[in-house]
């Protein structure tokens, strides 16, 4: 009998540590490594990160060239709650070409909007076609344009999933 409880501890013990390490291992999965980019510019080895590149790609498929190259001005990377936020715009054209997007620190998931022509303001996320469902850092970046302009009452909101 004393056999038996002794397996059961040690089975118990060992499936302990394993769920611990998983956790442990699912926690450094889960950190994208975006911290040193706070405070900076989005540059182009910024921009070539796997989870920002890749994650825009999937996202945006064939409209990602058009995004990328309004780039041209930024503004430094933000934290907004748990989003990092990344913006730019199309230099002498700061007014009415933008773009943003905003990645989620914990998941990953990456929402992204475009002012186009100062007056379509293109939002393109993967989860929702509701402003108040997409990102905060997103949503931030998106009233900031919108209440700096008198037409804001014109533009027209499009989504994109």
């Amino acid at each position: 009998m004393n056999t038996r409880r002794l397996w059961k501890v040690g089975a118990g013990l060992a499936l302990a540590w394993l769920l611990a390490s998983g956790a442990a291992t699912m926690a450094q999965e889960r950190d994208l490594g975006l911290d040193q980019y706070m405070g900076k510019h989005p540059d182009k080895q910024f921009m070539a990160l796997p989870v920002v590149h890749d994650s825009l790609t999937r996202l945006l498929g064939d409209k990602l060239n058009s995004f990328m190259s309004r780039f041209q001005v930024t503004d430094r990377i933000d934290q907004i709650g748990r989003d990092l936020v990344a913006a730019g715009c199309v230099k002498h054209k700061c007014a009415a070409e933008q773009v943003a997007f905003a990645i989620d620190l914990d998941t990953g998931h990456v929402a992204a909007a475009s002012l186009r022509q100062g007056r379509y303001m293109d939002v393109y996320s993967r989860d929702t076609t509701n402003y108040d469902d997409l990102p905060p850092g997103l949503r931030h970046w998106i009233s900031s344009r919108t209440s700096d302009t008198t037409s804001f009452k014109k533009m027209e909101f499009r989504y994109f999933k």
